[in-house]
Order: structure tokens, then sequence, then C-alpha cells
């Protein structure tokens, strides 16, 4: 964002300095464009500063930015107004809890959702993007991702993450392959920043993750 609104400086200053030697042309042969023309280039640089910024602030994400920017929440009710109780027992254990935790098809979630809320489950996923919660909401929200094929590419299945950690102050940094033990809280919705479109996929909450690289 930052370059392209360098470059729209840059292409204003150009417009300018062209407009300038018109404006001093005319001034030297013409009476008529030297008191017309005074304010022209003034005007045309401030109107493509304005222009420019507002295209820059419009324009669409680079092809290459998209995959990092395109996770925009619309709503985290999946994971804030779930009435089922998933907070660890006392007498129960980290071990436990992760003991206790299992592998879901990723299909399976998305073809009866309401069958698995309140399942604890756990996936291997890295950290694709990390975002924070709205006006009221003082939250940390993360997009995981999937490797399925074993490849170390993780863009396989897609996870709506809250941080709900117990005794963890690891800091949880973009591209951290994690293995995560949550709880499936429901579906939430999503907007792609780049298409707008929404669409829904598997909301869970970590109370436990393992660094696995970073």
């Amino acid at each position: 964002m930052f370059d392209l609104f360098m470059n729209i400086i840059f292409i204003a200053l150009v417009l300018f300095c062209v407009f300038a030697f018109v404006y001093w042309w005319y001034w030297k042969h013409d009476w008529f464009f030297k008191k017309k023309l005074f304010l022209l280039p003034t005007v045309l640089f401030v109107i493509g500063m304005i222009g420019g910024k507002a295209y820059s602030d419009s324009a669409p994400i680079a092809e290459s930015k998209i995959e990092s920017l395109s996770f925009e929440p619309t709503t985290s009710e999946a994971i804030q107004e779930t009435t089922i109780e998933e907070t660890v027992g006392v007498a129960e254990t980290p071990e436990e809890f992760k003991e206790s935790c299992q592998e879901i098809g990723y299909k399976k979630i998305l073809r009866n959702p309401e069958e698995y809320i309140g399942q604890r489950i756990v996936i291997t996923a890295k950290v694709q993007q990390i975002m924070q919660g709205g006006l009221f909401d003082d939250s940390q929200y993360y997009r995981v991702l999937t490797d399925n094929d074993g490849y170390e590419i993780y863009a396989d299945d897609e996870y709506f993450m809250h941080d709900s950690r117990i005794g963890d102050d690891m800091k949880i940094l973009k591209d951290d392959v994690l293995k995560i033990y949550a709880v499936f809280t429901g579906m939430e919705e999503v907007k792609r920043a780049l298409t707008g479109t929404k669409e829904e996929v598997p909301a869970i909450k970590a109370y436990f993750v393992e660094l696995i690289s970073e």
C-alpha cells in the first residue's frame, strides 16, 4: 500500500512539472493564459494527491498478499455465545485433556457441525494470519491451516481459532506450526477481503498448544 501511494505521488509530481512548464510558456507569450492558468498546476497536483490517496486505500490487494490478508471475521458469535461449558476442570490435568482430544474428519465437521459442537479435537496446523477482536472484543484470533499430505505446505483444512490457553503465555506468531488441543464451538462466518464473499469455517477454542516449528 505504501509503495502504491509513493508511485502515485511521483506521477502527480511529474504532472505538476509538465503543467508548470506549460504555465511558464503561456505566461511569457499569452496574456489570457497568464491570468487563467496561474492556479492550474496547483489544483491538478492537489486533485492528483487526493485521488491517489483514495485509490491506494481502495485498490485490490496484490496477488502475492491475498493469502495473508483475505480472512476477515464478520462475527464471533460461534465462539462468544456458545453455552457449552468447555473449561478444564480443576481435577483434570493438561495431559488428561490432551488425551481426551481426538482427530475428527474435516468433512464430517462441515457436513454435520451441530453433532460435533463441544467435542475435543486435536489438529496440527500453521498460523497463516493473526487477528484482533472488534471494538468491544480484546480477544486474539488466528487463521490456521493444516497439511493433509505431509508436504509441509499447510494449505488444506482451514480453522478459525480462538486463543483460550490456560497457564501458557507463549506468544503465538505468524507461520508457527502448532499441535492444537481444542474444543469445536461451531461454524464461524468470515468475509474474504479480496472478493467480499462470505463463508463458514469451523471455529475452535484452543486450550493447549505445542510449538512444532517456527
